[in-house]
C-alpha cells in the first residue's frame, strides 16, 4: 500500500532520566491480548544506593489491544550509567507482537574494575501464534577493560573473577512469550544493571482482528569504512490513517552532532522504503528541518536496511547499515 501525507506538526516533548511513553491503540480491539515492554536501562546500584531498580528510556506497557507505544529519545547520564537512547518500542497487531530497545555510547559503572562499554546495543523480541524468537545486536563490548568477542548465540557469559559476570543476548521464553535482555551485568557487591530489554507476548485466538495503520520504526548505526552514524526512530500512522506522528535521534559519532526532531509532518513511501519530514534541533538549537528515507531490507543486522538523513544547513548522511534493524509496520 502506498501512503502520502502532509498534517498539522506533531509536536514531541523531550527531558532527561526516566521518560515517559508516548502510546496509540489499535483501532480493533481484541480480549485474546497482545503484551509488550521495552526500556533502555535498569540500574540497581551500592553508590548511589537504590532500594528498587531505577528505569530509563521506557516504552511503557503495550495495551492488550495492540497498537503502539514508545519511548520519546533521550540521553541518560547518572554516575552510574550513561547511554544515549535510540529507540525503545513496543508493537501488537495482525497477529504479531515485537518489542526493541537501542542505546548508543553506553557506558556502566564508569572507572570502575566492572565497567562496561559499547558503541551500540540493541535487543528485540517478536511473538506469534506460530512461536517467540529473539535476538541481540552489541558492538565494540569491553568488560573490565577488554574487549570481548560476541558471538551471538543466547546467553553467552563472560566472567571477571570477583570483579563482574556478565551475560550477552539473555534470553527468557515460553511458547507465548519472550524477554531479551542485549547485556546484564552483575557484580559481587550487588549492583544488577540490564542494558536493552524488550519483551514481547501474545495470547492467539482462533483468529485475530486485523488494524489499519503504516509506520516505520528501526535503530542503528550506519558503516561507511567506520560508524558514520547512530539513529533511532518511530515514525507514521502509529495509531490509523489519520493520525501523523513519531520521533528521530540522529548522533554523528565524528563531530559530535545531535539531531533531535521536534515535529513529524509529512510521511511517504511504498513497498519497502518510507520517507519522512519535519523540524528539528541540532546541539539543542532549533530552526532546523530534517528528511528522513529508509529502506527495511527484511531482516536485521549488517548490509540490509539503509538509512539517508538531510538536514538544512547542508549536512546529510546515508549508507547501510553496518548493525541494527529497519523495519515497516503495515
Amino acid at each position: 500500500m502506498a501512503v502520502a501525507a502532509n498534517a498539522a506538526a506533531y509536536e514531541i516533548a523531550h527531558g532527561g532520566g526516566a521518560t515517559a511513553a508516548q502510546s496509540t491503540t489499535s483501532n480493533s480491539p481484541s480480549t485474546s491480548g497482545y503484551g509488550g515492554d521495552a526500556f533502555g536501562l535498569s540500574v540497581s546500584t551500592l553508590f548511589p544506593r537504590t532500594s528498587e531498580p531505577v528505569i530509563y528510556f521506557d516504552s511503557g506497557q503495550l495495551a492488550a489491544s495492540g497498537g503502539e507505544t514508545d519511548a520519546l529519545p533521550t540521553t541518560v547520564k547518572t554516575s552510574a550509567v550513561s547511554a544515549e537512547g535510540l529507540l525503545s518500542t513496543s508493537t501488537g497487531s495482525n497477529g504479531k507482537a515485537e518489542g526493541q530497545s537501542g542505546l548508543a555510547s553506553l557506558d556502566l559503572l564508569h572507572g570502575t574494575p566492572a565497567e562496561v562499554t559499547a558503541t551500540f546495543v540493541m535487543s528485540s523480541a517478536t511473538a506469534t501464534c506460530s512461536g517467540v524468537s529473539g535476538n541481540s545486536e552489541i558492538t565494540n563490548l569491553k568488560a573490565g577493560g577488554q574487549s570481548v568477542d560476541v558471538t551471538g548465540a543466547p546467553d553467552q557469559v563472560v566472567t571477571v573473577p570477583g570483579v563482574l559476570k556478565l551475560t550477552i543476548n539473555e534470553q527468557t521464553s515460553t511458547s507465548t512469550s519472550i524477554r531479551v535482555n542485549a547485556l546484564h551485568l552483575q557484580t559481587p557487591l550487588g549492583e544488577d544493571i540490564i542494558a536493552s530489554e524488550a519483551y514481547s507476548s501474545i495470547s492467539c485466538p482462533s483468529s485475530q482482528p486485523s488494524s489499519s495503520h503504516d509506520f516505520v520504526s528501526g535503530g542503528g548505526w550506519l558503516s561507511n569504512g567506520g560508524t558514520s552514524g547512530v539513529f533511532g526512530f518511530v515514525a507514521g500512522y502509529r495509531q490509523d490513517l489519520t493520525s501523523l506522528g513519531g520521533s528521530l535521534v540522529f548522533v554523528d559519532p565524528g563531530t559530535g552532532m545531535k539531531v533531535v526532531a521536534t515535529t513529524v509532518t509529512s510521511y511517504s513511501g511504498n513497498g519497502n522504503s518510507r520517507s519522512f519530514a519535519g523540524a528539528a534541533m541540532v546541539n539543542g538549537g532549533p530552526g532546523y528541518s530534517y528528511k528522513v528515507k529508509v529502506f527495511d531490507g527484511g531482516t536485521t543486522g549488517a548490509g540490509h536496511a539503509s538509512f539517508t538523513i538531510q538536514l538544512s544547513n547542508g549536512y546529510n548522511a546515508s549508507g547501510t547499515l553496518g548493525g541494527g534493524t529497519i523495519e515497516v509496520h503495515r
